[in-house]
């Protein structure tokens, strides 16, 4: 979750210490889960704030939101955050893509990052769904952590997971990735669902990688002139010259060509 320094202590300069505390939970809150629940009480329990103290806070605190408790700025962040995580998703899948000839090439065409507050409002609210916030948890307790306490990395994982799902990746395929990474990680568990994108998407990849394709071929027949064996040098020779003197009888040659035939070949 970003946070503007400046832009924060101009606009909360006359909370107090505590109604400090209370609004820094309810917008990071927020951020991981996409909105705020329904029901006051249990908006007061994510504050940690008694009764007491948040009906004396309560005001103060309901200004910064607008109706239905939806802010403004965190939807606006929001949509910027999916965008950008639908831009790292589609490199990592077409790096994977590249490394193997084979695989499907999948393109995510990212929206333009000048788009109006208003329609970033509109897709931030409708992009976090229930599955996409139950998986974010299952996926918390596979990388080896606790949903009694979630890590501050963790926080904006329902939206990362939302964009995987919004991307076409399976929920299987999304688990089993995350469980092989996990698997092979050495040390503590890992501080962010991002560091398990790659893993996911090389996976998917690897199950779209088409089925390979084989051609048989008629064997052809290959034709070789000349004789078959290729005869000792020394052999052929003799050969040659054995034939020549029984061809010509008269030359005044005597003697039994025999031996020439039999010359050793080495």
């Amino acid at each position: 979750m970003p946070l503007y320094v400046a832009d924060y202590l101009a606009g909360t300069a006359h909370l107090s210490t505590v109604e400090h505390g209370a609004y820094l939970l309810l917008i990071m809150h927020y951020w991981t889960k996409g909105s705020l629940p329904k029901d006051e009480e249990s908006i007061r329990r994510i504050t940690r704030m008694t009764t007491r103290q948040w009906s004396q806070s309560r005001d103060v605190l309901r200004s910064f939101f607008g109706d239905d408790w939806r802010h403004k700025r965190c939807d606006h962040e929001i949509g910027k955050a999916i965008e950008k995580s639908k831009v790292n998703s589609a490199n990592a899948h077409r790096r994977h893509s590249e490394r193997t000839s084979n695989a499907e090439r999948t393109h995510t065409q990212s929206q333009s990052q000048s788009e109006e507050v208003d329609d970033a409002v509109v897709t931030a609210r409708a992009i976090v769904s229930k599955e996409a916030r139950e998986l974010a948890d299952e996926l918390l307790v596979i990388a080896g952590h606790k949903l009694e306490f979630v890590p501050p990395g963790w926080c904006g994982a329902a939206l990362r997971v939302q964009t995987w799902l919004s991307s076409g990746w399976p929920r299987e395929i999304i688990i089993a990735g995350v469980q092989g990474a996990a698997t092979r990680k050495r040390g503590p568990p890992a501080h962010t669902v991002d560091y398990f994108e790659n893993a996911v998407a090389e996976l998917f990849a690897r199950q779209n990688t088409p089925v390979p394709t084989v051609e048989i071929r008629e064997a052809q027949k290959l034709v070789v002139h000349g004789t078959s064996k290729i005869q000792s040098g020394v052999v052929a020779v003799a050969k040659r010259w054995a034939e020549h003197f029984e061809s010509q009888p008269n030359d005044g040659f005597e003697g039994d060509t025999g031996p020439l035939l039999r010359i050793p070949s080495r």
